[in-house]
Order: C-alpha cells, then sequence, then structure tokens
C-alpha cells in the first residue's frame, strides 16, 4: 500500500473518529493536507459527478449547460457522454 493511500485511510478514520471537530481543526491537529485534496474526496467528487451527468444527458440538457454544472471542460462531458454509450 502507498503511502498516500494510507494517509487517505488514516485521514478517513481520524474524520469519523472526532466528529466534533471540524475539518480545520483536524488538519491543523495532525497537520494533513486538507480533506479537498485527498485522493478519497476527489474520487468521490469525479463519482458525483458521473452521476450528475449521467441524469442530466438523460434530461436532454446540452454539454455546455452539464459542464458549467459540474464545472468540466465541454470537451470532458462530451468525452464521459461517449464512454457512457459504449
Amino acid at each position: 500500500m502507498a503511502r498516500n493511500e494510507i494517509i487517505d485511510i488514516i485521514s478517513t478514520i481520524v474524520v469519523y473518529k472526532f466528529v466534533n471537530l471540524s475539518q480545520a481543526e483536524i488538519e491543523t491537529m495532525l497537520n494533513l493536507t486538507p480533506l479537498y485534496e485527498t485522493r478519497i474526496y476527489k474520487d468521490l467528487q469525479r463519482e458525483t459527478n458521473l452521476k450528475v451527468i449521467r441524469n442530466l444527458l438523460s434530461k436532454g440538457q446540452s454539454f455546455e449547460y452539464i459542464a458549467e454544472i459540474v464545472e468540466m471542460s465541454v470537451e470532458e462531458v462530451r468525452q464521459i457522454a461517449q464512454e457512457q454509450q459504449s
């Protein structure tokens, strides 16, 4: 297991263990990178974006509109749409 994976796991455990502390307090206490920079957060954000993209595509929304909503480029949205059709 890579060092970053171990840190991500420990960070997740700490967040659940110290529910009364804010994210910033936990980061300060452990001298960690901000949660939004962790791989876990990025993976969850990507999965959420994929779900939103699929839902908006099924409702007939344009690539431009979807890109604006999920804060991605139009080309990225097009590529994801093509992958979903495969």
